[in-house]
C-alpha cells in the first residue's frame, strides 16, 4: 500500500527495517498480536484483580484466566500467589 504523507515526513519514528523494530517500537503492549504470533501460557499464577482473584496462565476454563501480561508477577502455585498478592482475602483460595 501507500505509505501515508505524515509517515513519509518522519520516517526515522514511523518506518523499521524489520516487523519487529517497528512492533517494538509501536506496538510493545501487544507485541504477539502485532508480530501474528500465538502464545501458550505457563500454566503459573498470576492475580486477575477485576476478578479479584489468582488465575492461570492458560487459555481456556477456570482455573484459566488468559495469557499472563508481561507486568503481571507469576507463581507456582495459587497457594503462594494468594499468600503473596491476596492475602487480605480469606476466600482466595476457594475462587
Amino acid at each position: 500500500g501507500k505509505i501515508p504523507d505524515y509517515m513519509i515526513g518522519n520516517q526515522k519514528w514511523y518506518l523499521s527495517t524489520t516487523l519487529k523494530k517497528c512492533c517494538e517500537r509501536h506496538f510493545y503492549f501487544d507485541l504477539n498480536n502485532c508480530m501474528g504470533t500465538t502464545v501458550e501460557g505457563t500454566e503459573k499464577w498470576y492475580v486477575k484483580y477485576e476478578a479479584m482473584k489468582c488465575v492461570q496462565d492458560c487459555v481456556g476454563a477456570s482455573p484459566c484466566g488468559g495469557i499472563v501480561e508481561s507486568w503481571d508477577e507469576t507463581f507456582d502455585s495459587k497457594e503462594e500467589c494468594c499468600d503473596e498478592k491476596m492475602w487480605y482475602r480469606n476466600k482466595c483460595l476457594t475462587n
